[in-house]
């Protein structure tokens, strides 16, 4: 029912770094590349010595993952149709306290100021929407995100994209990179409302990077 790529606890993609890849920043055959030495590794491991391993390491702050979350809509709503667990989404007015442990996710949570309860929603897995995606049409994968999750009873605040092939592959390329709940969670209070009312405004379209990243596989 779900995407079946789900993360290490403690090595979740960060916002920051998704947009640096979907703008076409990071080189991909470069990236793929590490791919195999990744996977090389003892992840048992590293699940065991996570927070000793980050603290040693350098993290987006909340801030700058607030600020991509902000720049990522059209790969927010294709994140929240290919999540490996039901989504959470924000419910209004139930501020509780920042967990201190999210699975590792602290990137995404960890500004102290505490995070909007979340009601958990079923987004089943639709491979159409990836299927049109890895083909170049991202105007058609949007659609079928928005039927998506109008289905799983939330109504999107972006309606259509438009963007070239290269872009569209780059973000299919970039859901192959999970992220955690808090991410999810961040996407979620920008992208989604937790409850469908009647349109009242033509949702607008969005346009990020429609032109600037090479395709998946070509150096910059």
């Amino acid at each position: 029912d779900f995407f079946p790529l789900a993360p290490v606890p403690g090595a979740q993609a960060s916002l920051s770094d998704v947009l640096a890849f979907v703008s076409g920043q990071v080189n991909p055959v470069e990236l793929l590349a590490l791919a195999r030495p990744l996977m090389a590794l003892d992840w048992n491991a590293f699940i065991k010595r996570r927070r000793e391993i980050r603290s040693k390491l350098a993290f987006p702050s909340s801030r700058d993952e607030r600020e991509a979350a902000d720049a990522l809509g059209v790969y927010g709503l294709l994140r929240l149709c290919h999540h490996w667990k039901p989504v959470p989404v924000p419910a209004p007015d139930h501020t509780v306290p920042t967990s201190s442990d999210d699975g590792g996710d602290e990137s995404a949570t960890g500004d102290g100021r505490g995070f909007v309860s979340t009601i958990e929603h079923t987004v089943r897995l639709n491979p159409s929407i990836f299927s049109a995606l890895s083909h170049g049409d991202l105007g058609g994968a949007v659609r079928l995100c928005v039927r998506r999750l109008k289905a799983s009873g939330l109504r999107p605040h972006l309606g259509r994209a438009v963007g070239d092939r290269s872009f569209a592959l780059r973000l299919a390329a970039s859901l192959a990179f999970p992220v955690g709940d808090a991410t999810a969670r961040l996407l979620a209070e920008r992208i989604v409302r937790p409850n469908l009312r009647p349109e009242d405004a033509e949702p607008p379209v969005a346009a990020e990077f429609a032109t600037t990243a090479p395709e998946p596989g070509q150096p910059r």
